[in-house]
């Protein structure tokens, strides 16, 4: 593919997030980082950023330092790097297919916020798409 038909990652990712609009109507504010393992492993680095804002995810940049200082109440580190630059392998339901990457390992998953904090921001519909279990009754 020559370089003016390259996707925008940003674009892809926003028209993705644009899709599943139903995981981020209850979260009033918030943050979700993805890195690359290569990024997580050695920061600083980029970030794609979800942000969080009245119900709609905002696909953004960001820099990541270390995990207590990326400003993320989520943070999910991919082992294939190409999904920073191209969600589409994700489709036709991104959520189930990164259900299953954080299933397999092949995405490590992070809660660097508080779950009482998450709860009360509403990320409870989001983290349960992911397939993540910490907002349920284990503490």
């Amino acid at each position: 593919m020559s370089a003016d038909r390259m996707p925008d990652p940003l674009a892809a990712w926003q028209a993705m997030l644009d899709r599943q609009e139903q995981y981020f109507g209850r979260v009033r504010q918030g943050r979700i980082g993805i890195v690359s393992l290569e990024t997580f492993a050695s920061p600083p680095g980029a970030m794609l950023v979800w942000e969080m804002v009245a119900g709609k995810a905002i696909a953004g940049e960001g820099r990541f330092h270390r995990l207590q200082e990326g400003g993320c109440d989520l943070l999910l580190v991919f082992g294939d790097e190409e999904l920073l630059r191209d969600p589409a392998p994700l489709q036709p339901d991104p959520f189930a297919a990164l259900r299953r990457l954080i299933r397999r390992g092949e995405i490590l998953f992070f809660v660097p916020a508080g779950r009482e904090d998450l709860l009360a921001r509403g990320f409870e519909d989001l983290v349960d798409a992911l397939g993540v279990p910490f907002l349920g009754t284990c503490h």
